[in-house]
């Protein structure tokens, strides 16, 4: 069976997002949205009338833009919510998280995606796949996901990347306007909330617009805000980026560090700025908490996806 989710680019536009429910396989709780790894056939793919995306997106800007998505993690501190379904997966409005992240990154340009994957990978894989049939992605394998951290997934992602570079952590909710911000102003930069942060926060010291400092360690004293897990990477500031990662990926004890660990390294190297989103629709989903919180952002959420097909709809407005 197909369905179709509200057209991203307008009320008025053709190109909806379909999306294919496998059936029986499809399993869906309060807290989880999970696809069983269905066979894939070629009719799957070709048999759909609906527009592609890529070729209505392609256009909005001149360099292409890879969406980059770290969803190899376990989500051990969720303390069992979805039980044995990766963070990614976890059902927000009825639709796995993934989707609202990739659905943003699509309107603002990405025409590539490079998922990393290592928790359930053929699970993920197998939904993103039905939630997005047309789209070009690569799934690439973390297989030590249960004994290291972000730091070697980005590794592995950045080595097969070329391009201008969306980036999301892939337990994190947020909306469009989120991204447009990032973008805007040019350059690499990184989404931060300035509010009170404690020990668990990646936290970022900056001096004006540039980034100076990141990292869980530093002081909550010394701080602007929290790092929420979403950036632009600019293909040319990649260089500094993968230079740090490269030695931590090769020891053990450095592919067990968060990736921030690399990007402090990179800084000197690094023009990096930050965006204030305080006022915007955001969480990363650690705890059970922030699983609440995320809920309760979602209309929020569901009301800049509104207001963007609006003004789709309606280029004067």
């Amino acid at each position: 069976m197909w369905f179709a989710i509200p057209p991203i680019f307008g009320r008025k536009s053709t190109a909806n997002i379909a999306i294919r429910r496998p059936t029986p396989t499809t399993a869906r709780s309060s807290a989880c949205f999970i696809i069983q790894p269905p066979a894939m056939r070629k009719s799957d793919l070709s048999s759909r009338s609906t527009p592609s995306l890529i070729g209505y997106v392609a256009h909005m800007r001149s360099a292409l833009l890879i969406g980059v998505i770290l969803a190899a993690g376990m989500g051990r501190r969720l303390q069992g919510l979805c039980g044995d379904v990766p963070k990614c997966l976890i059902s927000l409005g009825g639709m796995p998280l993934l989707h609202w992240q990739v659905r943003a990154f699509l309107l603002h340009g990405a025409t590539r995606f490079a998922v990393v994957v290592g928790f359930k990978a053929e699970t993920v894989e197998a939904t993103f796949r039905h939630l997005f049939p047309r789209l070009d992605a690569s799934f690439i394998l973390n297989p030590d996901y249960a004994r290291t951290n972000t730091l070697y997934s980005l590794y592995l992602a950045l080595r097969q990347v070329d391009d201008d570079v969306l980036f999301a952590n892939g337990d994190v909710l947020f909306g469009p306007k989120l991204v447009r911000r990032l973008l805007t102003g040019g350059g690499s930069a990184i989404a931060v909330c300035r509010r009170q942060c404690g020990d668990e926060e990646v936290k970022v010291v900056a001096k004006g617009e540039r980034v100076t400092r990141i990292g869980k360690e530093i002081s909550p004293e010394e701080c602007i805000g929290e790092f929420v897990g979403v950036a632009v990477w600019r293909r040319k500031d990649l260089v500094a980026v993968q230079k740090a990662l490269e030695p931590r990926a090769g020891t053990d004890e450095g592919r067990r560090l968060f990736f921030e660990a690399a990007v402090q390294d990179a800084l000197p190297e690094l023009p990096l700025r930050w965006v204030d989103v305080s006022d915007l629709p955001v969480v990363e989903i650690d705890f059970p908490s922030d699983y609440r919180q995320a809920q309760e952002l979602l209309p929020s959420v569901e009301v800049e996806w509104n207001l963007t097909e609006e003004n789709h709809a309606n280029p004067a407005s």
